[in-house]
């Protein structure tokens, strides 16, 4: 089980024989670091990317090694990257973004050994709302892929309209397609919507 941690006491709640890996992107908390690594659980940063860190070789360096710099100023155990921007297949930024990834897994299994390099993927690799990424490239570099089966009605382009946050057909359809480009099925990890929404209705369509 992998946790994304926001912050606050809730970590006390969890199950600690359940929980492999907490990706934490709240404020720096020693003490559920502590906690965590006293039950053999990886603590890992969350970084998001920007076109400004990977276009241009120098700057994936320097980018790579702050983010190397922080994780073992606090003793963490890798990082989960994640990037929201549209990219057009086959571009120069489509082919960045996968040596980003490859580099960033590299230098951090070398410089931090056993550390971990994920990436969080949308729910489908079929270029939902624009995310168009060379996702087999990137699976082959990093440890593990996240597949975020969540909000997929409230990032879907058009009208928003009030439907299940992870409709099960939808859900595992987006799963299918990661496997059936070649990926192995032991390198996703799907993501597991613990909340919803309320929908305030505008109008009636039935």
């Amino acid at each position: 089980v992998v946790v994304f941690d926001s912050g606050g006491m809730d970590w006390k709640q969890y199950d600690w024989s359940k929980v492999t890996t907490i990706v934490a992107f709240g404020k720096y908390d020693r003490e559920l670091l502590c906690h965590a690594h006293a039950n053999n659980v990886r603590v890992v940063l969350k970084a998001t990317i920007t076109q400004q860190n990977w276009i241009n070789q120098k700057k994936r360096e320097t980018w790579i090694k702050k983010k190397v710099l922080l994780a073992r100023k606090h003793f963490m155990d890798g990082i989960n990257l994640e990037m929201w921007d549209v990219l057009k297949p086959g571009s120069e930024s489509y082919h960045a973004l996968s040596y980003l990834v490859q580099e960033t897994a590299h230098i951090f299994h070398r410089e931090i050994p056993g550390s971990q390099v994920t990436f969080n993927v949308p729910w489908s690799p079929h270029c939902e709302i624009g995310r168009c990424y060379d996702y087999v490239a990137i699976a082959n570099s990093c440890d593990f892929l996240h597949v975020m089966s969540f909000d997929i009605e409230r990032r879907a382009l058009g009208d928003c309209l009030a439907k299940p946050n992870a409709p099960y057909n939808q859900t595992l359809a987006g799963l299918s397609a990661y496997i059936n480009l070649g990926i192995d099925s032991k390198k996703l990890i799907i993501g597991v919507p613990w909340y919803g929404y309320d929908y305030t209705c505008q109008r009636f369509l039935e």
